[in-house]
């Protein structure tokens, strides 16, 4: 669980090697990082899953609510495994990733710049009206992100403006 880019491209590099999530390890290996950095990687996610509105009114949309995305509140989703595991490692540090999920090395992750995430968020809807939504993500996620030639356009950071609120959130 954790940051949705880190996980979600990590998962899927397991999975392929034959060692899916749940595997042998008796706890449950948390990517945590920035707040930040974890909002826009929720936020990209999202994007190359089912869509989502704007950067910035997303952002002002949980502002608003004075909370975090699911994916974002760790400290939430840590209380939920702690419930089916006794034991969870947070790993701030993902160069330790590999040795606390139990394999030697793990490919490095691509976060989406900011242009593919846009491009993502904005054919997802039409995408959804052909493909089921079960199905969306592994298209999205997995054979667009795929075919996208990499980038020099950065992923997208969270704004000045929104600072204040980030910090709060984090404390």
């Amino acid at each position: 669980i954790g940051d949705p880019i880190v996980v979600g491209q990590h998962n899927a590099a397991l999975k392929a090697r034959g060692r899916p999530q749940g595997g042998p390890l008796p706890h449950v290996v948390v990517a945590a990082g920035q707040l930040d950095e974890l909002l826009a990687h929720t936020w990209t996610r999202r994007c190359f899953e089912h869509g989502s509105t704007p950067w910035v009114p997303w952002l002002r949309y949980w502002q608003g609510r004075d909370q975090l995305p699911w994916r974002a509140d760790l400290p939430r989703a840590i209380a939920q495994w702690t419930k089916r595991s006794s034991q969870v490692r947070i790993v701030t540090d993902h160069s330790q990733l590999a040795r606390e999920l139990g394999v030697r090395r793990l490919s490095p992750v691509r976060v989406p710049g900011a242009d593919a995430a846009e491009l993502a968020r904005r054919i997802a809807p039409l995408v959804g009206l052909l493909v089921p939504a079960p199905q969306r993500p592994a298209l999205l996620s997995g054979t667009l992100l795929g075919a996208m030639p990499a980038s020099s356009i950065a992923p997208v950071v969270v704004p000045a403006s929104e600072r204040e609120w980030i910090e709060r959130a984090a404390e």
